[in-house]
Formats: C-alpha cells, structure tokens, sequence
C-alpha cells in the first residue's frame, strides 16, 4: 500500500470517526416524574386506636388459665403485652389498655364485635391457617373494637 492510499484511509477513518461522535453526541434531556404506586391502606392511621376512645378494657377467656400447661401464665402475659403499650405517644396518645379480668364467653361474642373500646381474647380457631388472629373493628377508619382469636392447644384438645 502506498503512502498516499494510506494517508486517504486515515482520513476517511478520522472523518467516519467525526461523523460518529456528531451523530451519537446526546441530546438535552428533561427530567421525568415518578409517583409512587398506591398502597393497599391509603390511610396509615386506619391501624391504630380512636385516640378519643379513652380506656380500652381487655377481657380474657378463663380458658387460658387452664388451656395451655406449656404456659400457666398466660394471662399475665398478655396483661404485661397490652400493658407496655399504655401511655405511649404513638398515633393514639391517650389510649390505655386497663382491667385484664378473666371471664367466660359465649359462643357468640367468640365471633361477633366487642363493644367499642373492648378487646376479646378467646380461644377460638382463627381459621386463618394461623395459630391466633386480631380481628379488628373500625368506625371513622380507626379501630374501636378487637377480637383476639387463639388457637386451642391441640394436645390438650386431642387428650380429651
């Protein structure tokens, strides 16, 4: 190849080299908006206590007294769980968990809405595939009733 064929190459290579960066050289671009997509609750308070609700007595089932052996203490442990809870400043100040007494309840208050400012802890099968379940109960899209539903102890259950 002679020298003058080489040097046409090279600056037919230089301008094809010029070419390409015009043409690839990136236009202005203006920023796009993204919005998040919406959530199951659009409301984060629909979870939380009507703080205008005051005191909320807990009721437990006398069944968990007797119902568990594995936990003889079962209902000190759910009056401490509520307990920790009292007098915090969470989105529902003003909300007190208060009396923790055992009773026994009917078949229909195992299923259907506590009075407001009430939560029920029964032993219930929850059939939610779950050991225990919290229904809870709305008005004004705050809560202001639950049902604790907790699972027999199957060996217990079974011995019977």
């Amino acid at each position: 190849m002679s020298r003058r064929v080489h040097t046409v190459v090279q600056l037919l290579l230089l301008v094809l080299w010029v070419v390409v960066l015009v043409t690839d050289n990136a236009g202005s671009v203006s920023s796009q908006s993204c919005s998040n997509p919406p959530y199951l609750y659009t409301n984060p308070l629909r979870n939380f206590w009507n703080p205008n609700i005051g005191n909320i007595t807990v009721k437990i089932d006398e069944l968990f007294t007797t119902q568990y052996p594995a936990v003889p203490d079962a209902v000190e442990r759910i009056h401490a769980g509520h307990s920790e809870w009292n007098n915090l400043d969470i989105c529902a100040s003003g909300i007190n968990f208060v009396d923790f007494g055992t009773r026994s309840f009917t078949e229909s208050e195992k299923t259907n809405e506590p009075p407001n400012g009430t939560v029920y802890w029964v032993v219930k099968e929850p059939q939610n595939g779950s050991y225990a379940g919290i229904i809870s109960f709305f008005s004004s899209n705050r809560v202001v009733a639950a049902l604790v539903k907790v699972r027999a102890d199957q060996r217990r259950s079974r011995a019977r």
